[in-house]
């Protein structure tokens, strides 16, 4: 065979397998020990396999958690693809094998069914193609404080004094909780609460801080009934700071706390505190210059409005007012913000970074912009910032990126933040054609000559 068809042949096989790879090796497993339904005071035993890599990233879906996943072990902490520290990161062992016991007594969830990711790279669930993962799916059972025997005499007997809370139960800091019931056996009702942090005898419902004394009438919301045995109270969680998870509100015919609920009648409703999140993705991952890019997402918590910062290394899409870019969300809590052809035809070659900014309970943006001088500089009240925009300081691209991010996470900013990146990549319309296969039609042409 010709020698240079034979050299040929192999230079082509070898492009070949350099464009389609083999598949990659390994698998990952997760697998909970027992039925797969536990209780709030139980260990939730995980264990699998990992032939892919050193590390497993474990995530959490479910109820009122944010759609992309969270930290198992810290409610409201949304996982972040690339961030390990928002994964639980366990490692492999050189077996193949590993495990994590997760305690469900110090998770902060409400009641209903989980999916735990276990993932071989610190990908969250919009990312899952960067990495093999598999799941599992948990209930978190709800405690029986009465048997359902007991339960129900109490209410075939009397139904002396009930309550109920207005809505589907969850609720974010700073809602208006509407509580209501009936109470035939007494002139006034007793409100205390229960839940993570608070003391397990209860405390003041208004008054989270302030234990429920039995016989204190101080350390209790009182509430009394109309003449036609109702009653109602409208609880302003906006001075509150409650942490994210399941509370119980008692309402009882006397001041008695939780411990002492055998010297009065009472009735309980569970509610949900949730935390508020955000999230963000851009419409491509690459784009041309000239063409539209739409970043959308979801802002959970009902805020007024949220902003949008775009960073690359000679952009800022607040240049143009000297301000931040804020967006009004929907009801539905999904908002847009769309950056046209003409705003992409002024971007540079390069990457940029997308950073949604929630303003949290208090719906104040504690991180800003404003003038200093020639520039903009970006601060919190307890930091001096920097300048994003104006001077020769200004930091650009990625630094700007990592720079915000540690003023939203200082201590006392409450405000939260998503992120993501997207490439911008040539001009809209050009035909440059620097693809595999032109260089191997060169290469033909080289060898067997051209027409």
């Amino acid at each position: 065979m010709n020698s240079k068809l034979i050299s040929t042949l192999i230079i082509v096989t070898a492009i070949f397998c350099i464009m389609c790879p083999a598949q990659a090796e390994g698998q990952i497993k997760v697998t909970a020990l027992g039925d797969g339904s536990y209780f709030f005071d139980e260990v939730i035993e995980l264990s699998g396999t990992n032939t892919a890599s050193d590390n497993v990233y474990l995530f959490i879906t479910g109820p009122n958690l944010n759609p992309n996943g969270e930290k198992p072990d810290e409610f409201g902490r949304a996982a972040i693809t690339g961030d390990e520290d928002t994964f639980i990161k366990t490692p492999t062992d050189v077996d193949g094998t590993w495990e994590y016991a997760l305690d469900a007594g110090g998770l902060s969830l409400s009641y209903g069914t989980y999916t735990i990711y276990a993932v071989t790279e610190p990908n969250n669930k919009g990312d899952l193609s960067g990495g093999m993962f598999d799941t599992v799916t948990i209930v978190l059972k709800k405690p029986e404080t009465r048997t359902k025997v007991e339960a129900a005499a109490e209410t075939a007997e009397n139904k002396d004094i009930t309550i109920t809370a207005l809505g589907d139960g969850s609720y974010y800091n700073g809602e208006e909780i509407t509580f209501s019931g009936t109470d035939t056996l007494s002139d006034s009702i007793y409100l205390f609460i229960t839940g993570p942090t608070l003391d397990a005898n209860g405390d003041k419902l208004d008054e989270p801080d302030t234990a429920a004394i039995t016989g204190n009438e101080g350390t209790f919301v009182r509430v009394d009934a109309d003449v036609d045995n109702t009653w109602e109270y409208k609880l302003d969680t906006t001075r509150i700071d409650f942490n994210p998870g399941t509370y119980t509100v008692y309402a009882v015919t006397e001041p008695n706390n939780k411990e002492d609920l055998s010297g009065g009648t009472y009735d309980t409703v569970s509610i949900v505190i949730k935390r508020p999140f955000i999230s963000v993705k851009v419409s491509e991952p690459v784009i041309k210059r000239g063409e539209e890019l739409v970043i959308t997402g979801n802002a959970e918590g009902e805020p007024q409005a949220i902003t949008i910062w775009v960073l690359g290394f000679n952009y800022w899409n607040g240049a143009k007012t000297g301000s931040m870019v804020t967006v009004v969300p929907e009801d539905d809590s999904s908002y847009e913000y769309v950056l046209s052809g003409d705003e992409t035809a002024k971007m540079d070659d390069g990457e940029y970074y997308v950073i949604a900014q929630h303003p949290m309970y208090n719906d104040v943006f504690d991180v800003t912009t404003g003038a200093d001088g020639d520039g903009i500089l970006v601060s919190c009240l307890t930091d001096p910032g920097f300048y994003i925009w104006g001077t020769d300081n200004r930091l650009r691209g990625v630094d700007a990126e990592e720079m915000l991010i540690e003023e939203i996470d200082s201590a006392d900013v409450d405000d939260t933040y998503a992120k993501c990146t997207f490439k911008v990549e040539g001009q809209a319309g050009s035909s440059t054609d620097n693809s595999i296969f032109s260089s191997i039609g060169e290469f033909f042409a080289g060898v067997f000559g051209s027409n």
